[in-house]
């Protein structure tokens, strides 16, 4: 559980990263439009540099998180089959004690399955 909440503290810390080159590189733009300036071509070649690095950070979160995403997966993906085996596991010693005891007690059993059958018969029928 700590690792998905490190995860989105990590994505949180991304994301107002995000936000603020966005907002800076929206002020940019918006002050060269209030300035009236023609943009040169120095003024576009920086503004293309932050554009171009802000698309970097963005790219590279997206990789940290996706890899993020697949080991969690990946670990659910092996504690499901390791729980599956488990639970096949307990199945079968059940089912050979329950075998042995139907071969040692017949009778006991065969008592035990109609004194069942008539809980279960009343109950639906009581329905």
């Amino acid at each position: 559980m700590d690792t998905v909440q490190e995860e989105n503290a990590s994505l949180e810390s991304a994301s107002r990263r995000l936000m603020d080159d966005l907002a800076k590189t929206r002020a940019k733009l918006q002050e060269m439009l209030k300035s009236g300036k023609s943009e040169t071509a120095s003024e576009l070649s920086l503004l293309l540099a932050d554009v171009e690095e802000l698309a970097q950070a963005v790219r590279g979160e997206e990789r940290h998180f996706e890899h993020g995403l697949r080991e969690r997966i990946d670990h659910l993906r092996d504690a499901l089959g390791e729980y599956g085996r488990s639970v096949a596991a307990h199945t079968r010693e059940a089912a050979h004690k329950t075998d042995d005891y139907v071969r040692e007690e017949p009778w006991k059993a065969v008592g035990i399955a109609a004194a069942l059958g008539i809980i279960i018969g009343f109950l639906l029928g009581r329905r």
